[in-house]
């Protein structure tokens, strides 16, 4: 499944209560992977990888990036941004997953939750 497919197939599915904004290709490697390595630093590991922006999230302060090239087995993450560059360390926070699939799963799962708790 393509991100594409990923992003159509949640918002049929789940309407405005997916939050989550599929960015353009254009948009791929802007402003959301610059503010990433600003936040990151130099010295972090991902700081010279290939990062692309995937998708923000209108509701909060989440954005997915793809990290590394998709031929080398897609790893996704969401990191919370903090728009800054004076993070503590463990920050800016995010979680990982493997495949687009597992994403889907994740978000699917948040909705559900929050659902329950409405």
């Amino acid at each position: 499944m393509t991100e594409e497919e990923a992003f159509s197939y949640l918002n049929i599915k789940y309407g405005p209560r997916f939050t989550w904004k599929l960015l353009l290709v254009s948009e791929s490697t802007g402003n959301f992977v610059r503010e990433l390595k600003k936040e990151l630093g130099e010295d972090n590991e991902l700081f010279r990888k290939n990062i692309y922006a995937v998708a923000k999230n209108e509701a909060n302060d989440e954005a997915l990036y793809l990290i590394g090239d998709i031929s080398d087995g897609a790893v996704y993450r969401i990191y919370h941004l903090t728009y800054t560059s004076d993070n503590l360390p463990g920050y800016p926070r995010y979680m990982e997953f493997n495949g687009i699939e597992s994403v889907i799963n994740f978000f699917e799962a948040k909705i559900l939750i929050k659902s329950l708790r409405s």
